[in-house]
């Protein structure tokens, strides 16, 4: 056999132990990415040379308490340019068309490795800040947050091309396909580990987990949507070459854009593909393991998440040593309309139990269950169960353990030959 057939083998191998050992989360990817997929933060560097003026200063100040920026994912970084700072920073000023300073650059998160700013705007006034604004929020990216945090599976954010004739065909066509597929699809169903493990539960229970599709059209010429859209052009390489075309970009979870649809590929099997992964069991939990760009929006996420965990009342057992005791309230000092009293507590009187006129014992009720031992733990068969499944997956691991030494030593043996 060839060396190629052996990894592959082994690769699979390995690949089927991981699927059967690890628990699937059966919670809908796009349910998934809203309760627990943290937005990626980008960077609002301020780039300078010396100190800053007061009224400099006062700028930063005031976008550092501005609400938008306080809820928005971005973070301000400033970094003076005489204080010996990485080549990177002074490499990516000498691209700008304009590099007076203090300057504001507006980078994506650090992760992508991206040196292209989305926006660049001089440190001035609070025109440059209110431009600055324009690319952190808009009244898109704000319905957007409102119906994902209503239940919406996925918002898809329909990018005109300006050529109406075409933009209304894919548009229709889109529309149409997701009616279809929000009576033909169905969620995940819940399996009972899942419904045992946190990490596969839906913490948000007010909110209901339902497929729901909906759709916004932005015309390029939109001002107040320029950010969002230059934002959607980069979460791809090549979209720009595309910009003559209608698109599609569906966002879910906390603003995450999936890929992007162009011109002929907003057709009914790419966009059932799209709706399927997103109402699709969560089987990778790890966001950045999953396709899709983080969007820089202004959102209160967990603000407006709290109030929808269904809080249970739960009976708490007595507490230890203070079986023997009860309460007394002596409020013989409170007037009336007053809470205060004295609370004591007093060693509770035995209970001595009344005769009565037979001595037979009562009638047992029949049991509803028949049980093979009197002693048995309640919950021992969840115990028996978890370690069955122990026991099973330590001997898939053995024998994928021992396949793949098997085939290796094979190899080794050919090779000589």
């Amino acid at each position: 056999m060839r060396f190629e057939f052996y990894s592959l083998m082994i690769a699979a191998l390995i690949s089927l132990f991981s699927a059967t050992v690890t628990n699937a989360c059966s919670v809908p990817v796009f349910r998934y990415a809203l309760e627990r997929w943290q937005p990626d933060t980008f960077q609002a560097l301020v780039l300078h040379r010396g100190s800053l003026s007061d009224e400099q200063k006062k700028l930063i100040d005031a976008f550092e308490r501005s609400e938008g920026k306080n809820r928005a994912n971005v973070e301000l970084v400033t970094v003076d340019l005489d204080a010996a700072p990485p080549p990177e920073l002074l490499s990516l000023l000498e691209k700008q068309k304009e590099t007076e300073l203090p300057r504001i650059l507006l980078m994506p998160p650090p992760f992508t490795g991206s040196t292209t700013p989305l926006w660049s705007g001089k440190l001035e006034d609070k025109t440059s800040l209110a431009s600055f604004n324009v690319q952190v929020d808009s009244p898109v990216r704000r319905e957007t947050v409102k119906r994902l945090l209503a239940g919406d599976s996925a918002v898809w954010i329909c990018l005109e091309s300006g050529n109406k004739e075409a933009d209304d065909k894919a548009f229709k066509l889109l529309d149409a396909q997701l009616v279809k597929l929000g009576k033909e699809l169905k969620l995940p169903e819940q399996t009972p580990e899942d419904l045992e493990d946190p990490d596969s539960q839906v913490r948000f229970e007010k909110l209901p987990v339902r497929i729901a599709f909906s759709t916004i059209r932005v015309s390029r010429d939109n001002t107040q949507e320029k950010g969002l859209i230059d934002q959607l052009m980069k979460t791809e390489d090549d979209l720009l070459e595309e910009s003559g075309k209608p698109m599609v970009f569906p966002v879910f979870g906390r603003g995450r854009a999936l890929w992007a649809y162009i011109g002929a590929g907003i057709n009914e099997e790419n966009i059932a593909e799209a709706a399927q992964f997103l109402i699709g069991p969560c089987s990778c939990q790890i966001k950045r393991q999953n396709p899709g760009s983080d969007l820089l929006l202004t959102a209160d996420w967990e603000g407006s998440l709290e109030g929808l965990i269904e809080t249970k009342d739960v009976e708490l057992p007595p507490l230890s040593g203070l079986e023997g005791f009860t309460v007394d309230v002596d409020d013989s000092g409170s007037n009336e309309g007053e809470t205060a009293a004295d609370v004591k507590l007093v060693a509770k009187t035995p209970e001595v139990p009344i005769p009565t006129e037979t001595t037979a014992p009562p009638a047992t009720a029949p049991s509803a269950e028949k049980t093979d031992s009197p002693t048995e733990v309640p919950g021992s068969a969840d115990v028996v169960a978890d370690g069955a499944r122990t026991l099973q997956r330590n001997i898939i691991l053995l024998g994928v353990a021992g396949f793949a030494l098997l085939a290796g030593i094979t190899l080794l043996v050919r090779k000589k030959q």
